[in-house]
């Protein structure tokens, strides 16, 4: 069985693979990993969430967040005794980049490219919505162009907080209406309507200046909450970083991968 593990800002997302069947899948947030240790105690947690006998026999990584690559590195070793897969961008042989500078890159995104040419017809347009909210282009011949960043959803809610004092920090929800009638509902407001208008415009906007028709594929934790807000998505694939990480692994199988 596969472990594909992506290290992300703000959480690390596992899922177990039987396949191309994922049979558990979990997040730990990324704060809580500062020692093998801590590692060792939350991927104990994770398996004992099954009861399956799930024996792990290879383990495949993405991670954003380079101070952890020494203790992830370690902890699986001691955990599964394996040495597990840790991928970088001039790694990815499965998609084509058409970027000047491909390592600056986050490994992520085109691990996230990687699911969506295999699954998906292109061209294609993907929204990831984490710590930052990004927007990557495949073209029609299946090929990576780059795309946009943009502040994320809940950094932009704790900026707001911690620079203006006299506004609370809150809880995203799905706001029915633009006009708040108080400070916390006008906050929900401005926040969620104003990143759907974000996503909708930077699209919008992709569209025209590649003149393309894209199929739109949305991912990431905040994806559920704009499932039927956002226009013009044609899916939601909560598990596609996983799903880019099972297919670079199939890829490779029958090659090392150090």
């Amino acid at each position: 069985m596969l472990l594909a593990v992506d290290i992300g800002n703000t959480s690390i997302a596992l899922g177990v693979y039987r396949g191309k069947s994922l049979v558990l899948q979990g997040r730990i947030a990324t704060r809580l990993i500062s020692h093998k240790e801590d590692l060792k105690e939350k991927i104990k947690c994770f398996f004992s969430e099954t009861k399956e006998n799930l024996c792990i026999k290879n383990i495949i990584i993405s991670c954003v967040v380079p101070p952890l690559k020494k203790i992830i590195m370690d902890g699986f070793q001691e955990i599964f005794s394996i040495s597990p897969c840790y991928l970088e961008t001039k790694d990815i042989k499965e998609i084509k980049i058409d970027y000047p500078s491909s390592s600056e890159i986050g490994i992520d995104r085109i691990v996230n490219a990687v699911a969506a040419v295999k699954l998906y017809q292109p061209p294609i347009i993907i929204v990831d919505s984490g710590t930052a909210i990004t927007f990557d282009v495949i073209s029609k011949e299946g090929v990576y162009l780059g795309g946009t960043i943009a502040p994320g959803i809940e950094i932009s809610m704790i900026a707001l907080s911690e620079k203006a004092k006299m506004l609370p920090r809150i809880k995203l929800s799905q706001a029915k209406t633009i006009m708040g009638i108080d400070t916390v509902s006008s906050i929900e407001s401005g926040i969620y309507f104003g990143f759907k208008y974000l996503m909708e415009g930077i699209m919008e906007r992709i569209k025209q200046e590649l003149n393309i028709l894209p199929f739109i594929v949305m991912t990431g934790g905040l994806s559920e909450i704009y499932r039927k807000e956002v226009l013009g998505i044609n899916v939601i694939n909560l598990y596609l970083t996983l799903e880019g990480l099972r297919i670079i692994h199939e890829n490779r199988l029958s090659t090392s991968c150090g």
